[in-house]
């Protein structure tokens, strides 16, 4: 089945994303805290991340694949971005976080037009709180092999 990799060139009813392993890298010490050298392969979608709770904090809504440590002041917030599969493929959403998050260059969510950005074939990077955030990640996406 042909892989279209960007927006309007599949043929009717081809979809990108279904055929997609993605793989999330941590490039800090912070990222590193909850997600190995290795990374971790997403293996359900839509893949949430967000901040952990700090204690005493409580939120009925946070309900995370993946909870990162944070301090005071929070560069995360509880709900912070989720990985999706779309029509076109895959995408990072920005869960109405404060400081949005930055997809390969481009910020979303926050103060944004946008909230959420297509993710490339290969490796993307992406910063979860703002350009002085510390939780730094690269995303791999690659045509799976089924």
């Amino acid at each position: 089945r042909p892989l279209c990799r960007w927006p309007g060139t599949c043929r009717r009813g081809e979809r990108r994303g279904l055929g997609h392993t993605v793989k999330l890298l941590p490039l800090t010490a912070e990222a590193r805290a909850r997600v190995s050298v290795e990374g971790l392969l997403v293996r359900g979608f839509p893949f949430r991340v967000g901040r952990a709770a700090a204690h005493g904090e409580s939120n009925p809504l946070d309900w995370n694949d993946l909870s990162l440590p944070d301090r005071e002041p929070y560069h995360l917030s509880i709900n912070h971005f989720a990985i999706e599969r779309t029509e076109d493929g895959i995408a990072l959403r920005d869960r109405g976080s404060r400081f949005g998050t930055i997809v390969n260059g481009v910020l979303i969510g926050a103060e944004a037009d946008q909230n959420m950005k297509a993710l490339e074939i290969g490796a993307n990077e992406m910063i979860a709180g703002g350009a002085d955030s510390p939780f730094r990640f690269r995303l791999v996406v690659e045509p799976s092999s089924e």
